[in-house]
């Protein structure tokens, strides 16, 4: 009795420490930012279009707004900060920083930014237009302090459109301060295609861009109109020009309100049963035993009827090797169900799991032939990728008390 208590005790101390590594590294994968600037919640940055050189007064009404929205979006989405856009303070944040610039930080400096802004940090973003194209940069600062923490300088992009588009100045200089200020994220996910962020990512960014675009036509509305009643015939090509850059803001407007529903279906059917079939091997320690621990082997199916529940059938294959004096084989097959306590938004069937048994033990000791009831239940972990799953599980009951193991398959 004693060696069964101990060999029980020793499963158990391994289910746990199994377990609780599996739950870590999988709580890892999903979370790797480690950004020290925002583990006080009042921590957030506000983004300042602060200095435009030689852009064109048109350029002027639309690119630092397109500009400071995508660095506003990539600040979010991708290193998780809390950011403040707030143009009515803007032009104080301007001057102040201008003139802590030329006479230096002092305190009195600081205390007025205190007034002017919650944020702890802000971005002064700088768009400068070359003889060969665009460039970007900024400089991440502490209000408080006046430390200049990052300074980062894109590239020269040819066209004023790419400093804010896929892969241009705004998401090379996301990257870049995120290298500068220590935060670790996926940087694939800034040039890959945007299907490999999250659905609510996705539709984020795109609301993002509807909402500039939205603002952009309706300065392009108060522009024509003011030009209409001018009765200037002088300004027909400017009328032209505008209203061309309207039609195509509009059209960029539509695509993504388009893109908009598509992304709300595709979270419907995210929510939706997907893999309700599973097929696996499975491998375990437990108690058929009279000395040690028993191995076994065993397959089994299961079908999800829920997201949080499914019923299948397994047979479990247990020989006691360590025993000497006796030989045991067990033959247990069993039917079982699961429920799944807290399944995962987007990938149902899966996480943490109650399962219950019931079946037949088939017990030959030597040349000895020995049936039983087994009753038992169990909790577990299934972590599932794709069509593949992996799961840790622990049970208890009768006849062999306890059982540790773990079993992995595809699902269908």
């Amino acid at each position: 009795m004693k060696i069964i208590k101990k060999n029980a005790f020793l499963l158990i101390k391994v289910f746990i420490l199994f377990s609780c590594f599996f739950a870590f590294a999988e709580k890892s994968k999903q979370n790797t930012i480690d950004f020290s600037l925002t583990k006080d919640d009042t921590y957030s940055v506000q983004i300042v279009n602060y200095e435009n050189v030689n852009l064109s007064k048109d350029e002027l009404s639309w690119l630092p707004f397109q500009v400071q929205d995508k660095l506003n979006s990539n600040l979010q989405a991708y290193l998780k900060m809390k950011t403040v856009v707030d143009s009515k303070s803007e032009i104080t944040l301007k001057k102040i920083q201008a003139e802590s610039e030329l006479e230096g930080r002092d305190i009195s400096s600081s205390i007025e930014f205190g007034k002017i802004t919650t944020a702890k940090y802000a971005i002064f973003v700088k768009i400068r237009k070359t003889n060969i194209g665009y460039t970007i940069s900024i400089d991440f600062i502490n209000l408080t302090t006046g430390e200049k923490i990052a300074s980062c300088l894109s590239k020269e992009y040819s066209k004023a459109e790419f400093l804010y588009e896929k892969a241009g100045a705004v998401d090379e200089i996301t990257m870049n301060l995120a290298k500068k200020l220590g935060i670790s994220f996926d940087e694939n996910g800034l040039y890959d295609d945007y299907g490999k962020l999250s659905l609510d990512e996705q539709m984020f960014l795109s609301k993002q861009s509807e909402m500039q675009y939205k603002r952009l036509i309706e300065n392009y509305e108060i522009k024509l109109s003011q030009l209409i009643t001018s009765n200037d015939m002088n300004l027909i090509g400017e009328i032209n020009k505008i209203e061309t850059q309207k039609e195509l803001l509009q059209k960029k407007y539509n695509e993504e309100k388009k893109i908009q529903k598509e992304l709300a279906e595709k979270k419907i059917k995210a929510k939706e049963l997907k893999f309700k079939v599973s097929l696996g091997v499975l491998g375990e320690g437990n108690m058929y035993s009279i000395k040690g621990i028993a191995p076994s082997v065993g397959i089994l199916f299961d079908y999800a009827f829920s997201k949080k529940f499914s019923l299948g059938v397994k047979t479990n294959f247990s020989y006691d090797v360590f025993s000497k004096n006796n030989q045991i084989f067990t033959v247990e097959p069993l039917a079982f169900s699961k429920l799944y306590l807290i399944p995962v938004a987007e990938n149902p069937c899966t996480g943490i799991f109650l399962e219950a048994q019931i079946g037949t033990s088939l017990l030959k000791i030597d040349s000895e032939l020995i049936t039983s009831i087994s009753v038992a239940g169990g909790i577990g972990y299934r972590f599932g990728l794709n069509n593949f799953y992996f799961e840790p599980i622990l049970r208890m009951g009768y006849p062999f008390i306890i059982g540790l193991g773990c079993s992995a398959g595809i699902r269908l």
